[in-house]
C-alpha cells in the first residue's frame, strides 16, 4: 500500500525542477519557435481557427493571451505545468516507496535532460499532452 501524500515533498519537487525550468526560461526566452508555433500562433492572433490544431489546447492559448498577449506567457504556463506533473510523478514515486536514489535521479533525469531543455522552449501541443498523459498515467 503506498505511503500518504506528503505536501512537503511534493513541495520539494516542484521547487528543484521549477529552478531548472526558470534556468530554462533566462536562457531561452522568449522561446523558439517552429513553423507550427507560428501557424498556431497566427490563429490565436487573429481568432480564427481550423481543425488542425486541439481545439482545447488552442482556446487554452487563446485565453492565456488576452491576458498577457505575449508567447513568454504561455512559455512560462508550460513551464508551470512541467514542474507540476515532474512533481506529481516523483511525489507518486516517492509514496509506492521507491528507493530515495532512483527518485532523485528520475528528478534528475527529467529535469535536466537537454531534450528537455529544448521541449520545453517551443510552444507545442505536443508538451500539453505529454504532461497531461503523465498525471492520467499515474493516478491510474
Amino acid at each position: 500500500m503506498p505511503a500518504p501524500f506528503r505536501f512537503r515533498i511534493f513541495a520539494a519537487f516542484f521547487l528543484a525542477s521549477s529552478a531548472i525550468c526558470l534556468l530554462y526560461l533566462l536562457v531561452y526566452f522568449s522561446g523558439n519557435a517552429s513553423s507550427d508555433t507560428l501557424i498556431q500562433w497566427q490563429q490565436i492572433r487573429l481568432s480564427q481557427f481550423d481543425d488542425w490544431y486541439p481545439a482545447l489546447h488552442t482556446l487554452y492559448e487563446w485565453a492565456v493571451t488576452r491576458i498577457i498577449p505575449h508567447p513568454g506567457a504561455l512559455l512560462i504556463l508550460q513551464n508551470l505545468f512541467f514542474s507540476l506533473s515532474v512533481a506529481y510523478s516523483c511525489s507518486v514515486l516517492w509514496r509506492w516507496k521507491l528507493p530515495k536514489t532512483f527518485v532523485l535521479a528520475v528528478l534528475a533525469y527529467l529535469c535536466m535532460n537537454p531534450a528537455t531543455a529544448n521541449l520545453l522552449t517551443f510552444i507545442w501541443k505536443d508538451c500539453a499532452f505529454a504532461f497531461c498523459f503523465c498525471f492520467c498515467h499515474l493516478s491510474g
